[in-house]
């Protein structure tokens, strides 16, 4: 089965889409930074295929909580096949988005 991993900054609606994905609200959304504090994983029938989706917390750094938050989002990436790397659509990707790509 292939795992999705969404990843992306704080608040940028990656559980919201998790959610709208289920068709049902499984993941707390709230507009409080650090909601998501673990990888929920749901299976999901995608175009008839079974896909494993892998709702992560947000890539932010500063203290102890948010660094180990990103510190299992980057593991979860590294066990997907997919990544969906969302970013917040009013504003540009930063440069620290843009480096996970290269």
């Amino acid at each position: 089965m292939k795992k999705l991993a969404i990843i992306g900054r704080p608040n940028v609606g990656k559980s919201s889409f998790f959610n709208r994905l289920l068709k049902q609200r499984d993941a707390i959304t709230s507009e409080q930074a650090g909601t998501t504090r673990d990888v929920k994983r749901r299976v999901l029938d995608l175009v008839n295929k079974e896909v494993e989706i892998l709702d992560t917390g947000g890539l932010d750094q500063g203290n102890e909580l948010f660094d180990a938050i990103k510190k299992m989002s980057i593991k979860a990436a590294h066990q997907a096949d997919i990544i969906l790397y969302m970013v917040d659509g009013k504003s540009l990707p930063e440069a620290e988005d843009k480096a996970f790509f290269y």
